[in-house]
């Protein structure tokens, strides 16, 4: 399960007048919360929301688009066979792999 953004954050806060100085003089958004916008990362936040909302003047549903796991994986380039022979074979002969644990 995944989330993405249905709008380029910044840019639409840009568009309302919130230039990243205003943000930052304002403190709306602390730095880590713009980078994960300018990375299109979710800020699974109440407080982020709420201001978000307010200041686009949007719902919650107008931000998000939340995509199922089937889509994700279908998506991938790792197919279910790679992904497990990876990770059925990293419990094997890997560096660490429990022989300390053992002895």
């Amino acid at each position: 399960m995944a989330f993405r953004y249905k709008i380029d954050i910044m840019q639409s806060l840009k568009n309302k007048g919130y230039s990243t100085y205003r943000i930052r003089k304002e403190r709306l958004f602390g730095e880590k919360t713009l980078q994960d916008f300018r990375n299109g990362n979710v800020v699974f936040s109440e407080s982020c929301f709420d201001k978000l909302c307010c200041i686009l003047d949007l719902q919650p549903g107008d931000l998000l688009s939340y995509i199922p796991d089937e889509e994700i994986q279908k998506n991938s380039s790792i197919s279910d066979e790679e992904m497990e022979m990876n990770t059925s074979g990293a419990s094997f002969g890997s560096p660490g792999s429990g022989e300390a644990e053992n002895g």
